[in-house]
Formats: structure tokens, C-alpha cells, sequence
């Protein structure tokens, strides 16, 4: 052997341990996932009680011309009230121009259409809650079309009545020609490792982490006092910007996770994963995606900043150390570097050497061979989400470097995590 552990020095021992804990807490993170993402199940009670819900649908671009499509997705599932908001009266006027011919074919649905004085996303839901009298309560943005039984797939789990919120997984649809297809199938692909991460969390502590439109809660939740009292006007980070006016889902992911008053109703969140529940959502070019995808890292942080000071810790053990705890300090190749490191600079495994680098390979490999598996699968169940077979195959493959590409823009959300504040604000 070219190492002997009775020979080494205090600087290989020490890089022995760190390799042993890396590798440990790898593997032990990983083989969790896998258990949790077995071990879950879908809801499939029968749902007896009263079904009647409101849809909460907030426009920005009121000139978007896929816009009759997306509420059409909505009225096409049912609801029984749509209450459209928008961000001044002109577009209100805009897209209530919009509606007279979805009037007339959804007659069912009672549709309106509200605005507010100023840009305020909150203040827009706000308003169009104080309105909501049914059970429950579906909030959506422009650009996620909802499929054929949406609601009905969505609906399943308020059978129980501990079920107070409900989230589901997301697609990107397909756009045209072919850097179009393949670079939204690319963005399905990473749609789908946040899905079933959130499948194996939901499943082992019952904690989710929001990917945003569309989520679906009890009405009666949010007419508590502690909601009233915090959506208009939860401070920014710091307390030094004012308040919060966008980034509402967010504030439900903390919200409906938190019990801060003993006396409020008991809710469980749940991750809906069906492919009748899978929204898809139009996504433009890459650009846009790394905007979205900063975004989504700082918004983690600022939900992990939450609740690992909090009693979710406690409730939320899965979540806390594989989610908000390792949000922090987890960077793609940052174990990968430091592994190499570690074995050609500091152990000195001499001809040995190679071992260690199948060990790491093999490890590497399999777990990478697993995440694409998953990741198959899950376009076959859903039927493809409109890609053909091929597609999601080779996204799959050039999607192992564009992960760790990702690291790299998780720096960059580090560097630049002073933004925080001011999209909370616009």
C-alpha cells in the first residue's frame, strides 16, 4: 500500500475525518431522499364535503397575448368564483375587455375584475381575499396553465380535514422550434429535482418548500388575526426597506408551516405530486430562467434564515438538515473540490491513488444514474409534458454539467444577496 495509517501525519488523519464526514453526510443525505420519495403516497380519499372554491388569478401584463389562454385553462376546471387582479385601472379595464366571449362559454364561474392604486402584489391578493366566501382558495399567476381536472386532482387531499394547504409540482411548456424545446426541457429537468425533493420532505416531516403558482389552502386560514396582522406588513430583511410587495409565496411557505398561536387550527401541508396536478408555466429564454433561479436561492435562504431559528427545526427535522440548514453552506462541486483536495494534496495515497478516484467515480455515477431515472420517470408518467422521448434524454445528460454550472450561480446569489430587499420591494 503506498499509505499506512500508523505512518500518516496529523494533516492526513485530520483530512481522513473530513472525508469520512463529507462522505457520510453525502450518502446519508441521499439515501434519506430515496426512502422519502418511496415512502410517499398520493391522496386519493373520497372528498365529500363542500367543493366550492375561488381562484385568485394576479395579472402583471396586461397586453400578454396568451392571456385569454391561461384563464381559459383556469375556467375550464371549474371554479366557482375567478377574481382577476391587476396593478392600475387601465389594465383592469384592458382585461375586462378580454372576457366577454369566456363570459358567455364559462356562464358557471362568476368572474370580476379588480385593480389596485399602486403595484402592490399583496395588497392585489389582499383585496381579492376579502372578497373569497368559499371553503377554499386557489392563488395563481399569469403564465401557468392549469391542465384538464386540475382542481379535482389538486382537491384530494382537503378529504382530511388536518389538510390545510396544498402545493404541486411545476412543468415548463414546450415552446417552439428546437433551442426553444430543449432549453424548456432543460428547465422541466430542474423542475423535476425540486419536485422530488419536495416529494421526499412532504413524505418524511410533512414540510414543502413552495415552487410558487399554484398553491390551494382553506379559506378560514387566512382570516386568522396573525395573517391579517403579517402579509400587508411584514418588514423586509433588516427592517431596512419597508415592507414586503411581492414574493407572496414566500410568506405562505413560512405561513402555513409556522403555528405560532397555540389556539389556531392544526395545518398540514402536502405536496400534491399527480401529473393531473402538474401545472406547466412559460418560461422565455435562459436569461430569464438564471433571473428566476437567483431569486428562488435567495428566497430559500431567507425562508431557511426563518425556521432554523424557530420551533420548525424540532418539527421539521428532515427539512431542516437537508433543506434550510444546508441551504447555506451546500454549493455544487464544493465537495467535489474539496475531495480532490483533500486525497491528492494531503493524504498521499501514492500509487494507491486510483482507488480512491474509482470509489469517488462509482459513487458519482450511481447517484447521477439515479436523479436521471427519477427524472425520466417522471416525464413517461406525465406523458412527456409535450416532449418526445429524446428531448428529456439529452437535456438529462447535458443537465449533469449545467448542475454544477448552477453552483456557480449560487455564488453569484451569495454576492449579490443585498437584492434581497428590493424584490421583496418591487
Amino acid at each position: 500500500m503506498g499509505f499506512s495509517l500508523q505512518a500518516a501525519g496529523p494533516g492526513a488523519i485530520v483530512s481522513i475525518v473530513l472525508l469520512s464526514i463529507i462522505i457520510a453526510i453525502r450518502i446519508t443525505g441521499f439515501a434519506v431522499l430515496q426512502y422519502g420519495r418511496w415512502k410517499y403516497f398520493h391522496f386519493y380519499r373520497r372528498f365529500n364535503g363542500s367543493k366550492e372554491i375561488s381562484v385568485i388569478l394576479t395579472i402583471r401584463d396586461s397586453k400578454d397575448p396568451n392571456l385569454k389562454d391561461y384563464i381559459r385553462s383556469i375556467l375550464v376546471n371549474k371554479p366557482d368564483y375567478l377574481y382577476i387582479t391587476t396593478p392600475n385601472r387601465k389594465a383592469q379595464h384592458r382585461v375586462d375587455g378580454k372576457l366577454k366571449g369566456l363570459r358567455f362559454a364559462f356562464s358557471d364561474t362568476k368572474i370580476s375584475v379588480g385593480a389596485v392604486n399602486e403595484p402592490n402584489r399583496r395588497r392585489e391578493i389582499a383585496h381579492a381575499l376579502a372578497s373569497v366566501d368559499t371553503p377554499f382558495t386557489a392563488l395563481t399567476d399569469q403564465g401557468v396553465h392549469w391542465p384538464e381536472g386540475f382542481l379535482k386532482s389538486a382537491m384530494l387531499p382537503f378529504a382530511s380535514h388536518l389538510v390545510g394547504c396544498v402545493t404541486v409540482p411545476m412543468m415548463a411548456r414546450r415552446r417552439d422550434g428546437i433551442w426553444g424545446s430543449f432549453s424548456t426541457c432543460l428547465i422541466s429537468c430542474y423542475y423535476s429535482l425540486v419536485a422530488e425533493m419536495n416529494r421526499s420532505l412532504n413524505a418524511l416531516d410533512g414540510s414543502v418548500v413552495f415552487q410558487g403558482s399554484p398553491i390551494l389552502f382553506r379559506t378560514k386560514l387566512v382570516a386568522q388575526p396573525r395573517f391579517k396582522q403579517q402579509f400587508e406588513v411584514e418588514p423586509c430583511l433588516n427592517r431596512r426597506h419597508g415592507v414586503h410587495k411581492a414574493d407572496e409565496y414566500l410568506f405562505f411557505n413560512r405561513y402555513f408551516l409556522q403555528e405560532e398561536s397555540p389556539h389556531e387550527e392544526p395545518c398540514v401541508v402536502v405536496f400534491q405530486d399527480m401529473p393531473d396536478a402538474t401545472v406547466l408555466v412559460d418560461r422565455g429564454p435562459i436569461a430569464e430562467f438564471i433571473r428566476e433561479y437567483l431569486q428562488m436561492t435567495r428566497n430559500l435562504w431567507r425562508l431557511s434564515r426563518v425556521m432554523i431559528r424557530r420551533n420548525e427545526r424540532i418539527q421539521y427535522p428532515i427539512a431542516f438538515f437537508l433543506t434550510h440548514l444546508v441551504s447555506f453552506v451546500s454549493f455544487p462541486l464544493m465537495y467535489e473540490i474539496l475531495f480532490i483536495l483533500l486525497v491528492h494534496f494531503t493524504i498521499h495515497l501514492g500509487d494507491d491513488e486510483w482507488v480512491a478516484w474509482y470509489i469517488f467515480g462509482y459513487l458519482s455515477m450511481f447517484s447521477l444514474f439515479v436523479v436521471g431515472f427519477r427524472i425520466t420517470r417522471r416525464f413517461v408518467v406525465g406523458g412527456g409534458y409535450g416532449f418526445g422521448i429524446g428531448t428529456p434524454t439529452l437535456a438529462i445528460l447535458v443537465g449533469y454539467p449545467v448542475y454544477y454550472a448552477l453552483g456557480i450561480l449560487r455564488l453569484v446569489a451569495l454576492a449579490t444577496a443585498w437584492k434581497a430587499d428590493v424584490e421583496l420591494i418591487n
